[in-house]
């Protein structure tokens, strides 16, 4: 199985000795938040919050916790950096923030976010931390440390906090989140770190959750969203720490079918949702719903594909226009394609139009079914071992092997719709929450939990990024498990200056610009790439490349390990 994104989530595989069962999912556009307001304060200098997050929408402005608006705020900006701020209610004016130079749009995986305050620590920049996937993060745009000793308040004071959007001081809302949160502490009182929380496998090297076994304090909690038979705040807004300080859930649902906002994706079981990158349409609910654009041959896929196995997932049609594909396609080039996925090399899928039904297969057609219509329910059996792909009607009963032999590929979901005109919309189920029909026997949800053990267990061993500030001289950049075999430079600061490839066949003198069309440069021994270190890399003065230029230039590293001789010499005999 394959993603498109970061594929580390992938590996969390549902293998571990500590499972989050469940998530909650915000949609902004239902105005989904949860709210408290202690009785009385809390340790307003020292406290952690700890989340589990995985997002839907880029490019807006989203609220993950905090107080009230112009207040203390942990937050995704419209760049999608992570700002938190620390301010009293209603002041305008942060009194602290930090604004990550990073930037956070993978929608298909799962994230682990702690950020600890202590403002009496006597070191400036100790007292806020931010941390992703259990490392410190240290590069920010913006970094403004509190004065010692500096109280907010507003986050831990005895005034209103939220989770999942911004609070006005005039009761408007905004900064809706919009993704999925698990596993939301909140610590009162104690600076931690993510080894309260998380814990690297020692097997794949993926950071994994951990149940937090220490004090919260007196406003501290533990949301785990594990009892949704309501959305109250004893129930679906349970504290589960022992303190009882429970959250009151706003405009969640835990009914049946596709507004069910209490479900099984979480961070040790990663289910595919689709994918919000996909050529046009507007995506909601998770990136569960869709409705489709208005440009001719418009297609939307799922954020990960199988290659192998038997899979099974659930299309609700909500609204039929004038022709709707629901299949799958062996590539994700389609958002710069204009050609209907029907009849596009490489796709599958049954086509219904309002008045008859089709089936379409490498950009042939022919007759296949009885038309599906708004309000059905269609099932889809994909059988890559034997290589079928076979569709269930609205009443569970087969409709028929669609395709036979298929191609071995990687295959994801995909769906169409060939009008120009109208908008077709869907409410798809890869297994987050129960089927419809029963799932055809041998077949398996398309979650983490059902991935096959990777073939490559620690792939930082093989390849990882290196991020570095050039300094003028020569400097040795580290971090490595591995020495590097193929090292590919670029400048992240400014936009005008060539990429740098080196391979140690070549040797470090010879570097190539991926970006132009010259020959092979060579440089000096003290100039560009000075040396293939154990564990990184030398770089040097400026001959060919600027890879080391000093004044607050910033440069990105990409590292390869292309494996290692046995040590042994052997004896060759001809005959």
């Amino acid at each position: 199985m394959s993603s498109i994104g970061s594929p580390s989530p992938f590996f969390l595989a549902g293998k571990k000795a500590y499972q989050v069962e469940r998530s909650l999912r915000f949609n902004d556009d239902d105005g989904a938040y949860l709210e408290r307001t202690p009785s009385s304060a809390g340790n307003r200098k020292k406290w952690t919050f700890s989340a589990w997050i995985k997002r839907s929408g880029l490019g807006f402005e989203q609220r993950i916790f905090g107080g009230k608006a112009n207040a203390s705020h942990i937050y995704l900006d419209s760049n999608d950096k992570l700002t938190w701020d620390l301010a009293n209610e209603d002041s305008g004016t942060p009194s602290a923030n930090l604004l990550t130079s990073q930037v956070f749009r993978d929608v298909s995986a799962w994230f682990h976010l702690v950020c600890a305050l202590d403002t009496d620590n006597s070191t400036a920049d100790n007292r806020m931390k931010i941390y992703f996937n259990g490392t410190e993060v240290t590069s920010f745009s913006t970094r403004s440390n509190p004065s010692s000793g500096y109280a907010t308040n507003a986050i831990n004071a005895a005034s209103v906090h939220t989770v999942g959007r911004r609070l006005s001081s005039q009761g408007s809302d905004g900064m809706r989140f919009d993704g999925y949160m698990a596993e939301i502490n909140f610590i009162d009182g104690f600076q931690y770190d993510p080894s309260y929380f998380g814990e690297t496998d020692a097997i794949t090297g993926q950071w994994n959750p951990k149940k937090y076994v220490g004090s919260y304090g007196t406003n501290g909690f533990y949301l785990n969203f594990s009892d949704n038979s309501g959305t109250t705040a004893t129930t679906l807004g349970k504290d589960s720490s022992g303190n009882g300080n429970n959250f009151t859930p706003n405009n969640f649902s835990v009914s049946a079918g596709a507004g069910n906002d209490s479900l099984e994706d979480s961070p040790t079981n990663n289910f595919c949702t689709l994918n919000p990158l996909s050529f046009g349409g507007t995506f909601s609910n998770g990136n569960l719903d869709h409705v489709t654009g208005t440009n001719s041959g418009r297609r939307f896929l799922g954020s990960f594909g199988v290659s192998s196995g038997k899979w099974y997932w659930e299309t609700t049609v909500n609204n039929l226009a004038a022709g709707l594909m629901i299949g799958i396609g062996n590539t994700t080039d389609y958002a710069n394609n204009n050609t209907f996925i029907g009849y596009q090399s490489g796709t599958y899928g049954w086509y219904s139009f309002t008045s008859n039904s089709e089936k379409y297969y490498n950009g042939s057609s022919a007759s296949y079914g009885t038309a599906f219509t708004a309000g059905q329910t269609i099932g889809l059996a994909l059988d890559l071992d034997n290589g079928t792909l076979t569709f269930y009607a609205y009443d569970g009963s087969s409709v028929g092997v669609l395709q036979s032999s298929l191609p071995s590929a990687t295959y994801y979901p995909i769906y169409g719709d060939g009008s120009s005109s109208n908008t077709s919309s869907v409410s798809v189920n890869f297994g987050q929450r129960a089927f419809t029909h029963s799932i055809p026997t041998g077949h398996k949800a398309l979650n983490s939990s059902n991935l096959p053990d990777p073939t490559i267990l620690l792939p930082n061993k093989h390849f990882n990024t290196l991020l570095y500030t050039g300094a003028g001289s020569e400097q040795e950049v580290n971090g490595l498990s591995f020495q590097p075999d193929w090292v590919w430079l670029k400048e992240r600061t400014g936009s005008g200056t060539s990429h740098g490839l080196f391979d140690s066949v070549r040797g470090r003198a010879a570097g190539l610009a991926s970006n132009q069309t010259n020959a092979e440069y060579t440089s000096s021994a003290s100039n560009d790439l000075v040396s293939f270190d154990s564990d990184g890399f030398t770089v040097g003065g400026f001959q060919n490349f600027y890879t080391n230029r000093s004044g607050g230039y910033n440069y990105v590293a990409w590292n390869w390990n292309a494996g290692d001789t046995d040590g042994k010499t052997y004896t060759v005999k001809v005959v």
